[in-house]
């Protein structure tokens, strides 16, 4: 199973080319931005088009565990982006390509947002967007924002503004860091578990599309991957490391899939360092399922013990954290919330 998630840079999916959508056959595709008048070549399987200048993919490929990687890295190594005016012609990717050294690698993107003051911030927003313009779906948004001095293209000098208007601006970005938080965890949840609605398909929910833009940039659509995400245990109260916990998949409800699934633990956005070096479960390992074919997942600190290492996911050392279900290609059932993911229990 593979997928290839070609998004924009607002975060919105235009193109899945993977085992659902496209095969795995052999095969070409056309990505082009929205100035362009071409005509595809012959060869070309399908021709798919961003609305920004600028795009990215997303590219996932399954490996069942380490014996499979030969493989899998042989598979990645046949993936190739060539460009257009080198199509049809032997293409080597170039050597040795120009960084940019002014860009901080550190810290984390979402931190260095965080730390921008309005100004900088809202004159990014008015420059980036003469590159990848909004969708006519944010002609409202965009009005609001002319209404406060930003304007595509336009340098923005915090300023030169209504000083109202600037103190309104300044604050709103040190409270949406609050709201952006306080909106994930109290999402409305089943068993403890929630999942965020219109992933890759963003529309003018700018809310979703910020918190998952904080959280992990971009989403596969729902059709090719469900995220549900728990904060929370099945009574509600926030999974936190002093305490131990279980979670319970009964014989025949693992996540519905038609490719493969997997439960991992983070502290905010970052895996956290363990014992086992492991960072998720997932149906490959050598799991150990109950006598009435139930698989129990253990996840705390501290082992829980040899005889149940095995479907031990290890918690940090201290402090709250969360866990996610990645469920790839998943079935109907899944989609639509016939099938409910069972609570994560705290135990004794």
């Amino acid at each position: 199973y593979y997928v290839f998630s070609v998004m924009n840079m607002w975060t919105d999916v235009f193109a899945s080319i993977g085992k659902r959508t496209t095969g795995t056959a052999p095969g070409s595709f056309l990505i082009a931005g929205p100035n362009w008048n071409g005509t595809s070549p012959v060869g070309i399987k399908e021709t798919f088009r961003s609305s920004t200048r600028y795009a990215w993919a997303l590219g996932q490929t399954q490996a069942n565990g380490p014996d499979d990687f030969a493989a899998v890295n042989a598979l990645q190594a046949e993936y190739k982006l060539t460009p257009l005016s080198a199509w049809g012609a032997p293409y080597s990717p170039p050597a040795n390509v120009p960084v940019d050294g002014s860009v901080a690698l550190t810290p984390t993107p979402p931190i260095q947002v965080a730390n921008m003051d309005a100004g900088t911030f809202f004159n990014r927003l008015a420059m980036v967007m003469k590159d990848n313009p909004p969708r006519p779906a944010d002609a409202n948004a965009v009005w609001k924002l002319a209404k406060l001095g930003i304007v595509s293209g336009v340098k923005f000098d915090i300023e030169q503004i209504d000083p109202a208007v600037a103190r309104g601006l300044k604050r709103a970005v040190k409270e949406v860091q609050v709201l952006m938080n306080e909106g994930t965890t109290k999402m409305k949840n089943v068993n403890g578990w929630i999942r965020p609605p219109n992933l890759g398909r963003y529309g003018t929910d700018y809310e979703t599309r910020t918190g998952i833009a904080m959280a992990g940039l971009g989403a596969d659509l729902q059709e090719d991957t469900i995220y549900p995400l728990a904060f929370v245990d099945g009574d509600g109260n926030r999974l936190d490391s002093a305490n131990k916990y279980v979670l319970r998949f009964d014989k025949g409800q693992l996540p519905p899939t038609n490719a493969t699934w997997s439960v991992s633990l983070y502290q905010g956005p970052n895996y956290v360092p363990n014992p086992l070096n492991r960072y998720d479960i997932a149906p490959w390992m050598a799991l150990n399922y109950g006598p009435d074919g139930s698989l129990e997942i253990y996840i705390q600190k501290d082992s829980p013990g040899k005889d149940k290492e095995a479907n031990w996911l290890p918690a940090p050392p201290t402090g709250e954290f969360n866990i996610i279900i990645r469920n790839y290609w998943p079935k109907e059932e899944a989609l639509n919330g016939a099938y409910v993911n069972p609570p994560i229990k705290r135990v004794p």
